[in-house]
Protein backbone atom coordinates (compact mmCIF):
# COMPACT_ATOMS: atom_id res chain seq x y z
CA UNK A 1 0.00 0.00 0.00
CA UNK A 2 1.22 3.50 -0.87
CA UNK A 3 -0.03 5.00 2.39
CA UNK A 4 2.94 7.27 2.94
CA UNK A 5 2.73 8.76 -0.56
CA UNK A 6 -1.01 9.30 -0.87
CA UNK A 7 -3.28 8.10 1.91
CA UNK A 8 -6.53 8.96 0.14
CA UNK A 9 -5.57 7.23 -3.13
CA UNK A 10 -4.28 4.12 -1.34
CA UNK A 11 -7.40 3.72 0.79
CA UNK A 12 -9.68 4.47 -2.15
CA UNK A 13 -7.97 1.66 -4.08
CA UNK A 14 -8.28 -0.87 -1.25
CA UNK A 15 -11.90 0.16 -0.64
CA UNK A 16 -12.84 -1.53 -3.92
CA UNK A 17 -11.62 -4.91 -2.65
CA UNK A 18 -14.00 -7.23 -0.83
CA UNK A 19 -12.61 -9.29 2.08
CA UNK A 20 -13.10 -12.69 0.40
CA UNK A 21 -11.46 -11.44 -2.83
CA UNK A 22 -8.39 -10.19 -0.95
CA UNK A 23 -8.07 -13.54 0.83
CA UNK A 24 -8.49 -15.44 -2.46
CA UNK A 25 -5.71 -13.34 -3.98
CA UNK A 26 -3.35 -14.16 -1.14
CA UNK A 27 -4.21 -17.88 -1.33
CA UNK A 28 -3.51 -17.80 -5.07
CA UNK A 29 -0.16 -16.12 -4.42
CA UNK A 30 0.82 -18.89 -1.98
CA UNK A 31 -0.05 -21.51 -4.61
CA UNK A 32 2.05 -19.69 -7.20
CA UNK A 33 5.03 -19.58 -4.83
CA UNK A 34 4.63 -23.29 -4.09
CA UNK A 35 4.50 -24.10 -7.81
CA UNK A 36 7.55 -21.90 -8.40
CA UNK A 37 9.54 -23.76 -5.73
CA UNK A 38 8.56 -27.11 -7.29
CA UNK A 39 9.68 -25.93 -10.72
CA UNK A 40 12.95 -24.64 -9.27
CA UNK A 41 13.70 -28.07 -7.78
CA UNK A 42 12.95 -29.70 -11.13
CA UNK A 43 15.22 -27.21 -12.89
CA UNK A 44 18.06 -27.96 -10.48
CA UNK A 45 17.63 -31.68 -11.15
CA UNK A 46 17.82 -31.32 -14.95
CA UNK A 47 20.75 -28.88 -14.74
CA UNK A 48 22.82 -30.40 -11.91
CA UNK A 49 21.25 -33.81 -11.28
CA UNK A 50 20.94 -35.41 -7.85
CA UNK A 51 24.37 -35.03 -6.24
CA UNK A 52 23.45 -37.10 -3.19
CA UNK A 53 22.47 -40.09 -5.31
CA UNK A 54 25.11 -39.40 -7.94
CA UNK A 55 22.48 -39.15 -10.71
CA UNK A 56 22.68 -36.78 -13.69
CA UNK A 57 19.98 -36.51 -16.37
CA UNK A 58 21.68 -36.69 -19.78
CA UNK A 59 18.88 -37.75 -22.16
CA UNK A 60 18.35 -35.78 -25.44
CA UNK A 61 15.16 -34.13 -24.14
CA UNK A 62 17.08 -32.47 -21.28
CA UNK A 63 17.40 -29.09 -23.04
CA UNK A 64 13.69 -29.03 -23.92
CA UNK A 65 12.72 -29.79 -20.31
CA UNK A 66 14.94 -26.96 -19.07
CA UNK A 67 13.48 -24.46 -21.57
CA UNK A 68 9.91 -25.44 -20.66
CA UNK A 69 10.58 -25.11 -16.93
CA UNK A 70 12.19 -21.69 -17.39
CA UNK A 71 9.15 -20.55 -19.41
CA UNK A 72 6.77 -21.78 -16.70
CA UNK A 73 8.82 -20.04 -13.99
CA UNK A 74 8.75 -16.79 -15.95
CA UNK A 75 4.96 -17.09 -16.37
CA UNK A 76 4.56 -17.50 -12.61
CA UNK A 77 6.71 -14.40 -12.01
CA UNK A 78 4.43 -12.38 -14.27
CA UNK A 79 1.32 -13.67 -12.47
CA UNK A 80 2.95 -12.87 -9.14
CA UNK A 81 3.32 -9.21 -10.15
CA UNK A 82 -0.48 -9.03 -10.38
CA UNK A 83 -0.77 -10.49 -6.86
CA UNK A 84 1.69 -8.47 -4.73
CA UNK A 85 2.66 -9.80 -1.33
CA UNK A 86 0.79 -8.40 1.65
CA UNK A 87 3.13 -8.52 4.63
CA UNK A 88 1.60 -9.05 8.05
CA UNK A 89 1.56 -6.33 10.68
CA UNK A 90 3.82 -8.56 12.78
CA UNK A 91 6.42 -8.67 10.00
CA UNK A 92 6.22 -4.92 9.43
CA UNK A 93 6.51 -4.17 13.14
CA UNK A 94 9.58 -6.39 13.47
CA UNK A 95 11.25 -4.54 10.59
CA UNK A 96 10.30 -0.98 11.64
CA UNK A 97 8.10 -0.57 14.77
CA UNK A 98 7.63 3.19 14.46
CA UNK A 99 6.69 3.09 10.78
CA UNK A 100 4.27 0.23 11.39
CA UNK A 101 2.49 2.20 14.12
CA UNK A 102 2.38 5.30 11.92
CA UNK A 103 0.89 3.35 9.00
CA UNK A 104 -1.86 1.92 11.20
CA UNK A 105 -2.62 5.37 12.59
CA UNK A 106 -2.90 6.75 9.03
CA UNK A 107 -5.64 4.18 8.34
CA UNK A 108 -7.39 4.86 11.65
CA UNK A 109 -7.17 8.63 11.21
CA UNK A 110 -8.92 8.33 7.84
CA UNK A 111 -11.70 6.52 9.70
CA UNK A 112 -11.81 9.29 12.31
CA UNK A 113 -12.14 11.92 9.58
CA UNK A 114 -15.00 9.94 8.02
CA UNK A 115 -17.08 9.83 11.22
CA UNK A 116 -17.67 13.45 12.17
CA UNK A 117 -18.98 12.92 15.70
CA UNK A 118 -18.71 14.88 18.95
CA UNK A 119 -17.11 12.20 21.11
CA UNK A 120 -14.14 11.13 19.00
CA UNK A 121 -10.87 9.35 19.76
CA UNK A 122 -7.75 11.47 20.24
CA UNK A 123 -4.37 11.17 18.49
CA UNK A 124 -2.94 9.42 21.55
CA UNK A 125 -5.95 7.13 21.51
CA UNK A 126 -5.22 6.17 17.89
CA UNK A 127 -1.68 5.15 18.82
CA UNK A 128 -3.00 3.15 21.76
CA UNK A 129 -5.36 1.30 19.42
CA UNK A 130 -2.50 0.77 16.95
CA UNK A 131 -0.36 -0.78 19.71
CA UNK A 132 -3.17 -3.17 20.69
CA UNK A 133 -3.80 -4.19 17.06
CA UNK A 134 -0.09 -4.89 16.53
CA UNK A 135 0.15 -7.17 19.53
CA UNK A 136 -3.29 -8.79 19.42
CA UNK A 137 -3.61 -9.26 15.65
CA UNK A 138 -0.04 -9.64 14.28
CA UNK A 139 -1.31 -11.87 11.45
CA UNK A 140 -3.40 -9.01 10.07
CA UNK A 141 -2.10 -7.03 7.11
CA UNK A 142 -2.43 -3.29 6.60
CA UNK A 143 -4.63 -4.08 3.63
CA UNK A 144 -6.98 -6.13 5.81
CA UNK A 145 -7.13 -3.37 8.40
CA UNK A 146 -8.03 -0.87 5.66
CA UNK A 147 -10.70 -3.23 4.29
CA UNK A 148 -12.04 -3.70 7.84
CA UNK A 149 -12.31 0.05 8.37
CA UNK A 150 -14.07 0.41 5.01
CA UNK A 151 -16.59 -2.23 6.07
CA UNK A 152 -17.19 -0.15 9.20
CA UNK A 153 -17.78 2.95 7.07
CA UNK A 154 -20.37 0.99 5.11
CA UNK A 155 -22.16 0.17 8.37
CA UNK A 156 -21.55 -3.58 8.16
CA UNK A 157 -20.72 -4.06 11.85
CA UNK A 158 -22.89 -4.02 14.95
CA UNK A 159 -26.68 -4.11 15.16
CA UNK A 160 -27.28 -1.29 12.72
CA UNK A 161 -23.76 -0.09 11.88
CA UNK A 162 -24.19 3.29 13.57
CA UNK A 163 -21.75 4.92 16.01
CA UNK A 164 -24.29 7.19 17.76
CA UNK A 165 -22.10 10.29 18.05
CA UNK A 166 -19.21 8.31 19.54
CA UNK A 167 -16.03 6.83 18.07
CA UNK A 168 -13.57 5.47 20.60
CA UNK A 169 -11.07 2.66 21.10
CA UNK A 170 -13.60 -0.03 22.17
CA UNK A 171 -15.72 0.60 19.06
CA UNK A 172 -12.74 0.41 16.67
CA UNK A 173 -11.29 -2.67 18.36
CA UNK A 174 -14.75 -4.25 18.28
CA UNK A 175 -14.80 -3.82 14.50
CA UNK A 176 -11.33 -5.36 14.18
CA UNK A 177 -12.41 -8.30 16.34
CA UNK A 178 -15.53 -8.81 14.22
CA UNK A 179 -13.46 -8.80 11.03
CA UNK A 180 -11.13 -11.39 12.57
CA UNK A 181 -14.07 -13.63 13.52
CA UNK A 182 -15.60 -13.26 10.05
CA UNK A 183 -12.24 -14.08 8.48
CA UNK A 184 -11.99 -17.33 10.46
CA UNK A 185 -15.53 -18.24 9.35
CA UNK A 186 -14.63 -17.58 5.71
CA UNK A 187 -11.51 -19.72 6.07
CA UNK A 188 -13.49 -22.61 7.59
CA UNK A 189 -16.10 -22.38 4.82
CA UNK A 190 -13.44 -22.22 2.11
CA UNK A 191 -11.65 -25.27 3.52
CA UNK A 192 -14.93 -27.18 3.62
CA UNK A 193 -15.65 -26.16 0.04
CA UNK A 194 -12.23 -27.29 -1.15
CA UNK A 195 -12.61 -30.66 0.61
CA UNK A 196 -16.13 -31.14 -0.78
CA UNK A 197 -15.02 -30.33 -4.31
CA UNK A 198 -12.06 -32.66 -3.96
CA UNK A 199 -14.30 -35.54 -2.85
CA UNK A 200 -16.57 -35.24 -5.88
CA UNK A 201 -13.79 -34.50 -8.36
CA UNK A 202 -14.51 -30.82 -9.01
CA UNK A 203 -11.48 -28.76 -9.96
CA UNK A 204 -10.17 -26.69 -7.09
CA UNK A 205 -10.33 -22.92 -7.47
CA UNK A 206 -13.12 -22.97 -10.07
CA UNK A 207 -15.00 -20.35 -8.08
CA UNK A 208 -12.14 -18.75 -6.20
CA UNK A 209 -13.58 -15.24 -6.50
CA UNK A 210 -17.21 -16.12 -5.84
CA UNK A 211 -18.90 -14.85 -2.71
CA UNK A 212 -18.01 -17.18 0.17
CA UNK A 213 -21.63 -18.05 0.95
CA UNK A 214 -22.22 -19.02 -2.69
CA UNK A 215 -19.13 -21.22 -2.66
CA UNK A 216 -20.34 -22.97 0.48
CA UNK A 217 -23.84 -23.46 -0.93
CA UNK A 218 -22.40 -24.81 -4.17
CA UNK A 219 -20.31 -27.33 -2.25
CA UNK A 220 -23.23 -28.45 -0.08
CA UNK A 221 -25.43 -29.00 -3.15
CA UNK A 222 -22.67 -30.92 -4.90
CA UNK A 223 -22.12 -33.19 -1.91
CA UNK A 224 -25.87 -33.81 -1.59
CA UNK A 225 -26.09 -34.77 -5.27
CA UNK A 226 -23.13 -37.08 -4.89
CA UNK A 227 -24.72 -38.82 -1.87
CA UNK A 228 -27.94 -39.36 -3.85
CA UNK A 229 -25.98 -41.00 -6.68
CA UNK A 230 -24.27 -43.34 -4.21
CA UNK A 231 -27.63 -44.45 -2.74
CA UNK A 232 -28.92 -45.28 -6.23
Amino acid sequence: MLLRENVTAALRQIARVKPHVFEANQEERKKLLSNYDTLKKSLNFYVYGDKKKGIKYTKPDRAAFIMNILADMDAIKQQGKLLPEAKTIGQLYKKDPDQCEDDIVLILNDLRMFFQVDNIISNDGLYSVAYIIIHEYPSFTLEELAICMNQAKLGNYGKDGKVYNRLDAPIILGWVKQYFIDKQTRLTDRNYTAEAHNKIGVGEGRGAYMNNSLLLLEAQIAVAKNNIKKKK
